[in-house]
């Protein structure tokens, strides 16, 4: 398992492997399946989180109310001004916080193999920096 996105780019510099082939890879080892499996199971999240942003609802809230809305907010600010990130990466932010809000709602639980960088990693607030940059 790889312990931060910096490892994730080396490897795939010196061996000439896309990030997403290494991260795949990466999960047939950690989950003893074979690569069509992983594929396939990958290409299942891939629809589920296309289908969680397209269901994203701006006006709800968690049950704490503490989570809610910042999906809509970052939207709007993507499509209106200029990110100082860039649209790619502001665009990647809003997904991500959708996909954070659904979950936290309790929509759909979405999540990914590349999740385990950040769970290897620290904690979310040790990293919430580097993943609003990263993420």
């Amino acid at each position: 398992m790889y312990r931060s996105l910096e490892e994730i780019c080396k490897e795939a510099a010196a061996t000439g492997c896309s990030f997403w082939e290494l991260i795949q890879k990466d999960d047939c080892r950690e989950r003893q399946i074979a690569q069509e499996e992983s594929f396939v199971q990958l290409q299942r999240m891939y629809q589920a989180m296309k289908e969680a942003d397209q269901d994203y609802d701006g006006t709800l809230h968690s049950r704490s109310g503490l989570v809610g809305t910042d999906g809509g907010k970052l939207e709007h600010y993507v499509e209106q001004e200029e990110p100082i990130c860039g649209d790619f990466l502001g665009r990647v932010m809003e997904k991500a916080v959708k996909m954070g809000e659904s979950n936290a709602c309790m929509k759909r639980i979405v999540a990914a193999p590349t999740a385990g960088v950040w769970r290897c990693a620290g904690s979310f607030s040790e990293h919430a920096g580097k993943i609003s940059l990263y993420g």
